[in-house]
């Protein structure tokens, strides 16, 4: 995986390619793009965004698929972040609500009923934001720390253990428990650093940090093998109840 550190080029060939993304609109409609998807012209991306099947899924076109979903009075200043940021790494499935953060500059944020987002205003450092093409996102470091002290702890381990394994993103796990210890008196920090300890003195947890995305013979797996490689284990964890049959 490439990480960016800062904005591409308006020319550059990603962001031609993320230019070519398809959602409901003047020249198609949702039904249409799902037809060519079922027929393998199209592939669903996330949410009404579709991308032609010759390209790659990319944390680039993951990113500009999510910032289609942002309501547009924030979009100049909204960051994708925590698990919604981290599937775009490749790292954690598809987030249900689109995580966004917002710099506490006194402007309101409020969202519109069913925005299909959530949004927390916070005092943002400029070192912790990446910008892929237009859209901004916390960075590996900022997006490990906010899943270790919020994300439900099932969740947290696996998607934890995928970002401390991508060298790109530069986050192993002693650096995420040392920037915890770090952090000011923040929620959930005590939570995040017993959660990430625990992973460090686990065997199994370092077993999976170490080779979270490479198949049978160590080989590394591709962006879209990670994904569905992701999804399949945390299917499980991710299922709704099973409801008990009624007497």
């Amino acid at each position: 995986m490439t990480i960016p550190t800062g904005s591409t080029s308006q020319a550059s060939p990603t962001n031609l390619q993320t230019e070519t993304l398809l959602a409901p609109g003047t020249l198609f409609i949702f039904s249409e793009l799902s037809a060519m998807a079922m027929d393998g012209v199209l592939s669903h991306v996330f949410g009404q965004v579709f991308r032609p099947s010759s390209l790659p899924e990319t944390p680039a076109v993951r990113a500009a698929a999510l910032a289609h979903h942002i309501p547009a009075f924030l979009s100049h200043r909204a960051v994708l972040s925590q698990l919604t940021a981290a599937w775009v790494y490749g790292c954690a499935p598809p987030p249900g609500e689109i995580a966004l953060l917002v710099d506490n500059d006194g402007n309101s944020a409020s969202l519109p009923r069913r925005s299909g987002c959530s949004v927390r205003q916070v005092q943002l450092d400029a070192p912790c934001v990446l910008t892929l093409e237009t859209t901004q996102l916390t960075d590996g470091l900022r997006t490990a720390l906010d899943v270790a002290r919020s994300a439900p702890e099932a969740l947290a381990r696996p998607v934890l253990a995928a970002l401390a394994g991508e060298p790109a993103l530069g986050c192993p796990l002693e650096r995420i428990l040392h920037a915890l210890a770090g952090a000011p008196h923040v929620p959930g920090k005590l939570r995040g650093q017993a959660l990430v300890q625990s992973m460090l003195e686990d065997p199994a947890s370092r077993s999976l940090e170490e080779g979270m995305f490479r198949d049978l013979e160590g080989a590394a797996l591709n962006p879209a093998e990670q994904t569905a490689m992701l999804q399949a284990f945390l299917a499980p964890l991710l299922a709704p109840p099973t409801a008990e049959p009624e007497c």
